[in-house]
């Protein structure tokens, strides 16, 4: 079983806690976005879109011994859309932040997840 299924219970702490440790604390994680608007008006929670990374990473990865490193790179790829700058950039009142960088410096920093870090760092800029 993968471990966002395993640890169902722990996928919101897991993000609360990076916050935490990103002194985000006054960040309600259930109002935050990962995405503007779709054609429809809906707006993607980002919590949402972490949580699915997460679980799709862990689906993919079946069970390679690798897995529970790629559904934390899903947790935790997006992390720095939490930050003010970041929703104001949905607004349209800011552009060209780095929004991946936070969650790579948790992988390896508190995970010691190096494969995580690469490829949350890569997800963007290759």
């Amino acid at each position: 079983m993968a471990l966002l299924d395993r640890c169902g219970a722990n996928i919101q702490a897991t993000v609360e806690q990076a916050l935490y440790e990103l002194n985000f604390m006054n960040i309600d994680p259930t109002s935050s976005y990962a995405h503007s608007a779709n054609p429809v008006g809906r707006w993607h929670r980002l919590k949402d879109h972490l949580t699915a990374v997460g679980r799709l990473a862990a689906i993919q990865s079946g069970v390679a011994p690798w897995a529970n490193e790629a559904a934390l790179a899903g947790l935790l790829h997006d992390l720095g859309k939490y930050a003010d700058r970041f929703q104001a950039r949905l607004a349209g009142k800011d552009s060209g932040l780095d929004h991946w960088s936070q969650g790579a410096w948790i992988a390896v920093a508190k995970h010691r997840a190096i494969a995580a870090a690469l490829a949350i760092q890569g997800h963007h800029v290759g």
